[in-house]
């Protein structure tokens, strides 16, 4: 699932950059949602991928912000 896979990137990144100088150091910020999403040949949209893109900004450096449906979704 979105969480676990999120989960694991996230910690491979802190396994990455822990022998790595601080100004090489790559952090993620990972927006997770539940919700419509459309493709359209190389792009997709709805407001699955809007919601997940407005909460990762709120995700610190390394860190995942999930929306309410995401949390409802797991139990």
């Amino acid at each position: 699932n979105a969480v676990a896979c999120a989960t694991d990137i996230q910690r491979r990144m802190r396994e990455r950059n822990a022998d790595v100088q601080e100004e090489s150091r790559i952090e993620f910020r990972i927006g997770i949602n539940v919700g419509d999403i459309i493709f359209d040949d190389n792009d997709i949209y709805g407001d699955g991928v809007n919601v997940a893109a407005r909460i990762e900004s709120i995700a610190r450096p390394g860190g995942i912000a999930i929306s309410g449906a995401v949390r409802d979704h797991l139990g």
